[in-house]
């Protein structure tokens, strides 16, 4: 099928340039469109005509973000499974802590049945523990400026206020729920 795909496109080139004849030596007996039957034959002579690299490429990227959502939403489903048994779970988020005016530090809020932690994911910020008293003021979605810098666009800002002073916790909608939940037990405790 490639071979006749071939033989096509050099047919439409033979007649844009000049009406001739091709020889049908490519039919030797070996089976039609085999290239060893086929001596007279120029097979691929250019990629753009055998396969378009550009659509390959698409394909692949395709494939490839297909299977990253489906492990990402995977993982999601886990931890949604987790909660519900009240086993406790680790949701990836950012946070902004006063003690470290103005810096976001990557790491996860580790939530279990009755209690509210911060575990640290990067170099900065290893010593920060989550305030006494952390209550949920309000949420919203990022700004221009810190969506373009430090986070996701699509994820939520869920505003606390503590003994400490504000408290910004960043997270992915899916996640939302999981961390309002532990806050409003945080907020009752």
């Amino acid at each position: 099928m490639l071979f006749e795909l071939t033989e096509a496109v050099r047919c439409a080139e033979n007649k844009l340039k000049a009406p001739v004849a091709l020889p049908l030596a490519h039919e030797t007996g070996r089976g039609r469109g085999t290239l060893r039957g086929a001596p007279n034959k120029v097979w691929c002579a250019r990629v753009e005509h055998c396969l378009n690299v550009t659509v390959i490429e698409l394909a692949a990227m395709l494939i490839v973000a297909g299977l990253t959502a489906r492990l990402l939403w995977r993982k999601v489903k886990q931890r949604e499974d987790a909660a519900a048994r009240g086993v406790v779970i680790k949701v990836p988020c950012l946070l902004r802590h006063p003690a470290f005016e103005g810096r976001w530090l990557r790491g996860r809020i580790v939530i279990g049945p009755t209690s509210m932690a911060w575990e640290n994911r990067g170099r900065g910020g290893a010593a920060v523990l989550l305030p006494a008293g952390l209550r949920q003021v309000g949420v919203r979605s990022p700004s221009l400026r810190e969506a373009a810098w430090k986070m996701n666009g699509r994820s939520r800002i869920v505003e606390c206020a503590s003994s400490e002073g504000a408290v910004l916790v960043a997270v992915m909608p899916n996640e939302l729920d999981h961390v309002l939940t532990a806050l409003s037990r945080n907020g009752t405790a």
